[in-house]
């Protein structure tokens, strides 16, 4: 990881800490609800050709595993544990799928922005994946998809422990920075 990347994370998840739980905002809610509704359409993707299964335990020791059962197998598991989400974040509603968003988007992540450039778990490999999924989703999503992967993914790794999970946005300036940092990842 570039010292450009490795200081604009810990910027990241500064501003991640210190978002509220939830500010169930208008902007909030509207783009949670964006995400929502484009996840449905890309689970509906993912599951054409590969076939997902939701598991109780953590199904991968490493990306490279994970890779590999999608290209030898077709099969992506995903992990159903970890923070109860609290009822009015819009991730704990039911999906299309019957599934909750939140599990929706454990899949639709790992399969759409890690798998195609085999974007590890690592932090660049994180940071990329979150590049990879911009590319997918409308303005309003990547807003969200910024406090959910960009935002939790920089505080794990500088805080050594799992993020708290948040219904909040980052400000587009910081979306905007990290875009920019395209290349340096």
């Amino acid at each position: 990881m570039t010292p450009t990347l490795t200081h604009f994370l810990s910027e990241v998840a500064e501003h991640y800490d210190a978002l509220p739980l939830s500010d169930n905002s208008t902007a909030t809610r509207r783009c949670y609800a964006a995400l929502c509704h484009e996840l449905d359409a890309q689970f509906f993707v993912l599951t054409s050709f590969v076939r997902v299964r939701f598991v109780a335990i953590n199904p991968y020791q490493t990306s490279r595993h994970m890779f590999e059962d999608i290209e030898k197998h077709r099969n992506l598991d995903v992990f159903t544990g970890g923070e109860a989400l609290a009822p009015t974040h819009l991730f704990s509603a039911t999906a299309l799928s019957g599934w909750t968003y939140n599990l929706v988007f454990r899949a639709v992540h790992d399969g759409l922005a890690h798998y195609p450039g085999r974007n590890s778990f690592s932090p660049t490999g994180e940071f990329r994946a979150f590049v990879a999924h911009t590319r997918i989703l409308s303005p309003d999503a990547v807003r969200a998809l910024a406090t959910e992967t960009l935002g939790q993914n920089a505080y794990y790794n500088v805080a050594k422990r799992y993020a708290p999970q948040k219904f909040a946005l980052l400000s587009p300036s910081v979306i905007m920075r990290a875009l920019s940092l395209v290349g340096d990842a």
